[in-house]
Order: structure tokens, then sequence, then C-alpha cells
């Protein structure tokens, strides 16, 4: 492809994507520029959503197929973003399980640094998430970039210094084992990249972030209020439970102003160890002495 200009325009409101998750905002506003390919009716469109309340600026590009065949997108990035430096660090978090979110901190140079997913999902061990900024950079100081894509599938976030020492960063989908059918007049929407800048280092970048999240782009009748006192019944059955025994504990936590039951690992499948029926979602009736929606019933009889 040789996209060049073509057109744009500006509207008011934050833009949305079909399917995924994004921030929303009436109060914010939204340019969209148009390329157009040289040989062929392919057109990319590049969604810029501004927030500035929090100094967002989000990035999304659709796709769309105007030939009269079928295209085939092996690579779709949502962001290509560069710097007019080669003075840069990178900072990702990976982890395990109970070691989630360790900070890690590199230098970006001619030697490219990743931080991608080919799981499926994202997740603890590697974050769909970076931060570009200086090398004095702290958490009360400096210039920082955050680079947050707002995806939970594979995912590739890469810096590299280029041969002008300029760095560049790209974030998307992950192009490995990526293929896409594009038919004629169909379109495709890469995920959501949210960008937001401090000049006062980490913790107003993370300060904005926090904001924005909360604000534009969780939803639901908990967006904004007080989360409800829970029990899980984890540690106290492991594996080992039944529709009496968490309705018994529903009703001791009841007592005590307990507000919600979570039913953790082990109802579905042959779960009855941590070896087998990962993934296999189909609730195992026998172990729940009946139907899902009759334990509920039978939990929320208990308030």
């Amino acid at each position: 492809c040789e996209p060049v200009y073509h057109s744009h325009k500006i509207l008011k409101g934050k833009y949305a994507i079909k399917g995924l998750p994004a921030f929303y905002g009436d109060e914010g506003e939204t340019l969209v520029i148009t390329l157009k390919d040289k040989a062929y009716d392919i057109y990319f469109h590049m969604y810029y959503g501004v927030l500035p309340e929090y100094d967002l600026i989000t990035r999304a590009v659709v796709i769309e197929n105007k030939t009269e065949a079928q295209i085939k997108l092996k690579k779709s990035l949502s962001l290509s973003l560069d710097f007019p430096t080669a003075q840069l660090d990178m900072i990702h978090f990976h982890g395990a399980h109970m070691r989630e979110r360790q900070l890690e901190r590199t230098r970006i140079s001619h030697l490219a640094s990743t931080v991608a997913s080919v799981r499926g999902a994202s997740g603890h061990m590697q974050n769909p998430f970076v931060i570009v900024c200086d090398k004095n950079a702290t958490e009360n100081y400096g210039s920082a970039y955050g680079i947050a894509l707002v995806y939970s599938g594979n995912f590739v976030i890469s810096a590299e210094v280029d041969q002008h020492e300029s760095t560049r960063v790209v974030a998307g989908i992950n192009p490995e084992g990526f293929e896409y059918t594009l038919d004629p007049n169909d379109t495709f929407e890469t995920p959501e990249v949210a960008l937001i800048y401090s000049s006062e280092g980490f913790g107003k970048l993370s300060n904005n972030y926090h904001d924005a999240i909360r604000n534009n782009l969780c939803r639901g009748k908990f967006k904004n209020a007080r989360r409800p006192v829970l029990i899980n019944n984890w540690e106290a059955t492991y594996f080992d439970f039944n529709a009496d025994k968490l309705v018994s504990m529903a009703k001791d936590a009841a007592a005590i102003g307990v507000e919600l039951l979570v039913m953790d690992d082990g109802w579905f499948g042959h779960r009855d160890d941590d070896h087998t029926s990962l993934g296999d979602w189909f609730v195992n009736e026998e172990k729940l002495q009946g139907t899902l929606s009759n334990l509920v019933k039978r939990v929320n009889d208990e308030g």
C-alpha cells in the first residue's frame, strides 16, 4: 500500500469503535484524516479523539475496502509515533501470578525494544502499556508519554531508534498469526491507543490515566458507585463445595453486612482439582445440586 492524503474532517464528540472498548465523551472532539491508496480504492481513516481534560489523545484506524475484490490484511497496527530524539527510555510492566506489574526500564536503542503477547490475550506476563520518557524522568519530574492499547488480545508495542537518530514507537494487534479478509465495501477497525503526556513525571501521567479510565472508559451502574462488600468462597472451600455450602456461607456473610458472594474456581467441567477442565465453561450441575440460576436465586433469597 502507498496511502496519501485524501481529506479530513473535525467532528464534535469522541468517536466510537464497533465491537471494541473505547474512550467516550460528548465534550471531546474527533479529527478524521483520510488517506487513499495510490493504486486501489482502499481508504485509511485515521481517527484522533481528543479529551482535553486529561491531556488525552486517542488513535485508531478504520480501513475501508471500496474495490470490487477481497483484500487480505496481514498487518494493521493502530499507532506509529515518532520522537525527534534518540535519548529516551521505555518502561513496561511484566509479571506473573501474584507478582503482577513488575516495572522494567530500558534505554530505547537501535536494537528494537518490544513488548508483546501471542497467547491470545494480554495479562500479567506482558501488559499492553508502556511509558516513553526522558532518561532522567522520575515519579515527579520530567517528560513522560503514556501509550496504552485498549485491547486484550494478541498485541505488540515496539520502539526503535532509526538511522536519523529519531525514535519510532508502533502499537497494535500483533501481526504474528494475524490475517483478516476484508470484503468489498467492508471496513476493519483497529483497537484504540490512548496517549497521555505529562511534564511532571509518572505521577501526573498515572493520575490522568486513572481519571480518564474511571470517567470516560468504564461503563455500567458501578462506574461511580461504592463497590459492594464481597466474600469469595475460594480460601474457605477451594474446589470442595456444593450449593448448600455456598448458600450457608452467603447466609452467614449477609448477617454481618456482606453484600456479594463470589463463586470462584470449580463450578465448571470436572474441575475438582487444578489439573483438569480449565476453559470448559459448562456448569457442573451435579456439584451445584441444580442449575446455576437456581443457585443464584437461593443466594439472592438470603439478601
